[in-house]
């Protein structure tokens, strides 16, 4: 269970948000890295199986060099997910059954009713299990681009933002609301520290889905700023102050000015937890822990 959203801010600069929560035999963890970097200028997330994303991606970066526009390394990601979906089902299926994958192809192929029949039961099953989507994003000169790749088909430029993952409805939902409240000056030229906000509440919406959760790790990239991923504590410290504005502890102007601190000056949890404490009374403080919603 996933959410990653990329967004764009303006056309030199974009970031993407995502949650680390992953599920195996009915347990869940935080513990997967869902968005990381390809070039200085470009990232890709993605949604879906863990393992499965990582094998396409132990291809595709092969494939990929510096020089690459954002939708040739979509394009290779793309490939990537084809030849390791190939490699899966001819492992799995074909050679599990002892059937030739060139026979199966064929209009009609020569082979037992009932062991075709189970051949491609396990091929159905096989898909579900792998099924990714790809999301790339990046700098390509002139502008930022987005890109989505899913199941190994595409890739599909995308506009403004692209979520995927179990969580993308409300994500989804999150942010076209704060895009259609925008002027279209305000909505070319999105800050940082106001994307980081975006996605991060987008993010925390996600997290009525099942299995959604666990720390939001944000990246950006863009013209002159090589890829950048926020800080653990950052991370947790800066969701927790969305939090704590929403049960109205803290007001939107001071987590709008430690937003800025953090994500556009470089400001550590360090740097902002001595004005935290003070602005934060020791009631309050007490109060929280027996509160839900808490991020940590």
């Amino acid at each position: 269970m996933t959410i990653v959203a990329a967004l764009k801010l303006n056309s030199e600069l974009c970031m993407a948000c995502s949650d680390e929560r992953v599920s195996y035999s009915g347990r869940t963890y935080d513990v997967a890295k869902k968005l990381s970097k390809l070039t200085d200028y470009a990232f890709v997330g993605y949604s879906g199986s863990v393992a499965f994303s990582k094998k396409v991606m132990d291809k595709a970066r092969g494939n990929i060099n510096p020089d690459m526009s954002v939708g040739k390394m979509a394009y290779a990601i793309r490939d990537a997910t084809t030849e390791a979906k190939e490699e899966v089902i001819n492992n799995d299926a074909f050679r599990y059954f002892g059937v030739d994958s060139e026979e199966y192809k064929k209009k009609e192929p020569n082979i037992n009713r009932d062991l075709l029949r189970n051949v491609e039961m396990k091929i159905a099953d096989l898909s579900k299990s792998i099924f990714t989507n790809f999301v790339i994003a990046g700098y390509e000169n002139p502008s930022v681009e987005i890109y989505s790749a899913p199941d190994g088909q595409g890739p599909y430029p995308s506009i403004d933002y692209y979520p995927t993952g179990s969580g993308s409805d409300l994500a989804d939902a999150t942010i076209a609301k704060w895009l259609q409240g925008m002027k279209p000056d305000e909505r070319e030229n999105i800050s940082m520290s106001r994307g980081c906000r975006i996605l991060m509440e987008a993010t925390r919406s996600s997290w009525h889905n099942a299995g959604v959760g666990g720390r939001t790790q944000l990246v950006w990239t863009g013209k002159d700023r090589p890829f950048q991923e926020l800080g653990y504590e950052e991370s947790n410290m800066l969701q927790n102050l969305l939090y704590l504005e929403e049960v109205k502890h803290i007001d939107n102007d001071f987590v709008n000015g430690v937003l800025k601190d953090v994500v556009e000056n470089g400001a550590t949890y360090k740097d902002v937890k001595k004005k935290l404490m003070r602005k934060l009374p020791k009631e309050d403080l007490v109060d929280l822990f027996f509160r839900e919603g808490l991020h940590t």
